[in-house]
């Protein structure tokens, strides 16, 4: 079973696991080209040996048995002198016991004169740590790069400072440099990453050879697989798993939350990014945001209950929108803010996320039973109430700042269609014109957006003004009977020059008992259309003010 890791597993790279990889990487390699070489060539593993201090001993991965059987013969020294009556003015001090490690690289010897024709050395924590070590190594290396053989350096470990960057050379975590003496100072550089697949590299010989490839990806694999990796290795424990989805409404968070606790995951952390696009696949539908989560294997069992839960999804939600929303206010001195409205919807269903999955258990019935059965069509389940509660929650935190200053308590009276309008029209006066953010609110209200948009494009997206609603926009569907409908239709009305006195009339005889109790929101809702209309639909932001202020002062 070879590592899931398309390159370099950095689980190798352990203090414990390196000694083992690096000795049988050398002999892998030179069992891999030997019999390419013969019977011209000879490969060797030679050793080299360093002298490193004990701090460092442990670090370039010497056994634990040796290092604890150096610190009991330490102990037991220390007993016995402390039976020994000493000077009162002497104190004990740990002296500095130098260690030789040996390490391995291989020579490619010509047969016939004995001639060293190329050298190929994997780097270690001795000759990459800062210390003696290193320095031992970067002079014997610039040696071999002064000298006529050939010379091959892979350095497989990302800690440390690499041993040099050439300039002009973008740095990268592993390396691979290959110098054939004839080309000097000119040399072969591979840089790679963690997520990148490692590259095949030519072993240069003398001129006239046959060059043998060295692929370093199926031998590391090898290695892996006969020294048992596979079965030590808990990579469900200890590392993070990546999750990247596009989202499209409640419902998938609610399919997320299922995967998740079906395999056992829990989330730790999670961004919001845009991903937007206009092209033909996608024109005027489905362009929708990324959200990316870090997930980590579950070790603990939690229950709890759903009326116990509820409270801890609206702190965590109500938390991370205000921590993000305060990041606004800050960047907002500054010209810009951050987050938009989107932005902070998704990452409070995301913290909805962190919060579900801690728990293996809700209301008695066990989550990961309760994750693998099949989902009937139009059944809600506790998972589909809770995202929909959070959904509640951070809708309910992102009320237009300027209409709450009109009136704080209208966005509770008005339904999901008015909020959408509403709040993406705040949106609008910020200069926002993505289709990603229509569409995130109204699956986040329950809206049907199209009707009410002038334009679908993904990057030129905005609303129906007054005057682009058609009658049967205003009088049917999700806008029909609001306060809303009627102050649009109002506007309209006053466009077409109509008297004020009578278009105020008609909402007082169309909204009949309800008008005096809702006076105050059309007052509200006017004076914010308004404003948020001033620059971009003047005409427009003239009539609603116009309406405002015309029931405000009614009966004055």
């Amino acid at each position: 079973m070879p590592s899931p890791f398309p390159g370099i597993d950095p689980y190798l790279e352990h203090p414990r696991a390196w000694p083992n990889i690096h000795h049988r990487l050398m002999t892998a390699i030179a069992d891999d080209i030997a019999p390419k070489l013969l019977p011209k060539y000879q490969v060797l593993i030679e050793e080299r040996l360093y002298q490193v201090d004990g701090q460092d001993s442990i670090v370039v991965g010497v056994p634990d048995v040796a290092v604890a059987q150096g610190q009991r013969q330490s102990t037991q020294s220390t007993v016995a002198l402390a039976t020994v009556s000493r000077p009162s003015d002497a104190v004990t001090v740990t002296l500095t016991i130098p260690e030789t490690i040996r390490q391995g690289y291989l020579e490619i010897r010509e047969i016939a004169t004995s001639q060293v024709i190329t050298v190929v050395e994997v780097l270690s924590p001795t000759n990459k740590r800062p210390g003696r070590g290193r320095m031992e190594y970067e002079t014997k290396r610039a040696t071999l790069l002064g000298s006529l053989c050939n010379f091959v350096e892979i350095d497989l470990l990302r800690q440390w400072p690499p041993l040099v960057i050439p300039q002009g050379i973008e740095p990268s975590a592993y390396r691979i440099l290959v110098s054939p003496q004839e080309l000097r100072p000119q040399a072969s550089w591979y840089g790679f990453n963690l997520a990148d697949p490692i590259p095949l590299f030519e072993l240069p010989l003398q001129s006239g050879d046959q060059i043998p490839v060295v692929d370093l990806k199926g031998l590391l694999d090898g290695i892996y697989d006969r020294s048992g990796y596979g079965l030590v290795i808990d990579y469900a424990h200890n590392g993070l798993q990546c999750v990247m989805f596009t989202h499209q409404d409640t419902g998938v968070w609610a399919d997320m939350v299922s995967i998740f606790w079906a395999a056992g995951l829990q989330v730790v952390s999670a961004w919001y990014i845009d991903t937007e696009t206009s092209s033909e696949l996608r024109q005027g539908a489905y362009v929708q945001g990324t959200v990316t989560m870090l997930l980590r294997k579950r070790l603990r069992t939690a229950s709890t209950f759903k009326q116990r839960l509820l409270p801890l999804i609206r702190k965590e939600v109500t938390a991370q929108i205000e921590a993000m929303m305060n990041l606004n206010d800050t960047a907002q001195v500054h010209g810009e803010t951050v987050f938009n409205d989107s932005d902070l919807q998704m990452a409070g269903y995301a913290a909805a996320l962190k919060v579900l999955t801690q728990y293996t258990e809700v209301d008695g019935r066990d989550v990961t039973n309760l994750a693998l059965q099949p989902r009937q069509k139009g059944q809600a389940t506790v998972v589909d109430d809770i995202v929909e509660y959070a959904s509640e929650v951070a809708n309910n935190l992102l009320i237009p700042e300027r209409l709450k200053e009109l009136n704080p308590d209208t966005w509770s009276e008005i339904t999901g269609v008015e909020r959408f309008y509403l709040r993406m029209l705040a949106i609008e006066k910020t200069g926002a014109t993505k289709l990603d953010n229509y569409q995130n609110f109204s699956k986040a209200f329950g809206v049907n957006y199209q009707p009410l948009m002038a334009s679908l494009e993904a990057n030129k997206a905005r609303l129906k003004g007054a005057k682009e609603l058609k009658p049967r926009d205003l009088a049917s569907g999700d806008l029909g009977g609001t306060l809303l409908s009627e102050i649009l239709m109002a506007i309209q009305e006053l466009l077409a020059d109509k008297d004020p006195k009578v278009v105020i009339g008609q909402i007082r005889t169309s909204l009949g008992d309800t008008y005096f109790s809702k006076r105050n929101h059309l007052v509200a809702m006017a004076h914010y259309i308004a404003e948020m209309w001033a620059e971009k639909r003047p005409d427009e932001a003239q009539k609603a003010d116009i309406i405002g202020s015309r029931i405000r002062n009614e009966g004055i």
